[in-house]
């Protein structure tokens, strides 16, 4: 008597996120059939990233495409050499139908590069064509924001100047906005934290500040920019602005008492007493770190300052 050999198949079929399954309808004879081959066929879509190369060349170029709710579960990656197109021809039931609901993320690789990631959309059409990406090592980066001392509003439109300590030539001019908050970008190229400083004006509504500017090691910089009266200052007395540069800070009301130092346009003093036309009251000195505020007591003339809003 002769045993025939025979099974039946059930084939699993990814679909989407979906799993299906197909069952094979006549048996199997293998004595007869003793190679037995598949195939399975789905259709796909090539996602094409055009690019452009800053200036130095990266050794290779990571191309991956996964989900915008599940990035680190990668469907499909390939690494380019730098000048290949970075095109990936995808199955189409493994990309989400999510409207931008899938994630291409470049990733050059030998050296400090920005990474790069692009939403997309499942499309009808053979070729997704993703916007054009700039590949370029990681700047450094300046943020921070300018708010007044007394109650940290922002100071609208102050004016930031980068400026580059070795030649003392400005490099960059930028306006805080609404918020406050500005932001410089500088090149690789450009050095190291030793190199620059933030001076930073307000047309004399409050003093001016100058501020190192000071890596520790990273491409990132960030501060919090304090600017006027301190809020224990600002409960005192009133707030008074000086008009022009040179303006006396005296020890007394007399025109001859000693003189402690000059005011600048802008300084801050805060009046605590009126005698006929001379005004008493403090300049506050701020610590480097921001940590402490000390009042220096003196006298100025009227004529030199004016309310502060």
């Amino acid at each position: 008597m002769k045993l025939t050999t025979y099974f039946s198949l059930t084939l699993f079929i990814i679909n989407g996120c979906a799993l299906m399954t197909h069952k094979v309808k006549e048996p199997i004879l293998l004595d007869q059939e003793p190679r037995v081959s598949f195939r399975y066929e789905y259709e796909s879509t090539i996602i094409n990233v055009p690019y452009f190369i800053e200036d130095k060349q990266p050794q290779l170029i990571n191309f991956r495409i996964t989900h915008r709710e599940n990035p680190l579960l990668t469907l499909i990656e390939q690494d380019f050499v730098s000048g290949d197109q970075l095109q990936l021809l995808v199955p189409k039931a493994v990309l989400s139908t999510d409207p931008m609901g899938n994630l291409a993320i470049i990733q050059p690789r030998g050296g400090d590069y920005e990474t790069i990631e692009l939403l997309f959309s499942l499309s009808a059409e053979p070729i997704i064509n993703l916007s054009e990406v700039l590949i370029r090592e990681k700047p450094f980066i300046v943020t921070g924001t300018v708010l007044q001392r007394k109650n940290n509003n922002p100071v609208h439109n102050a004016r930031l100047y980068l400026i580059a300590r070795n030649k003392n030539t400005v490099y960059g001019l930028t306006y805080a906005d609404s918020l406050g908050f500005f932001r410089f970008e500088l090149k690789d190229q450009y050095g190291t934290s030793a190199d620059f400083y933030l001076r930073v004006e307000t047309d004399h509504k409050f003093p001016d500040r100058v501020i190192p500017v000071d890596f520790a090691e990273s491409k990132r910089f960030e501060i919090q920019i304090l600017i006027g009266a301190s809020p224990t200052g600002a409960g005192i007395g009133a707030i008074y602005r000086v008009k022009s540069n040179g303006t006396p800070f005296r020890r007394g009301p007399e025109n001859g008492a000693d003189i402690q130092f000059f005011l600048a346009a802008g300084d801050i003093i805060i009046v605590t007493k009126v005698a006929g036309n001379r005004l008493h009251g403090f300049v506050e000195m701020v610590t480097s770190d921001e940590t402490k505020v000390h009042p220096v007591y003196g006298w100025v003339q009227e004529q030199n300052v004016e309310l502060s809003e």
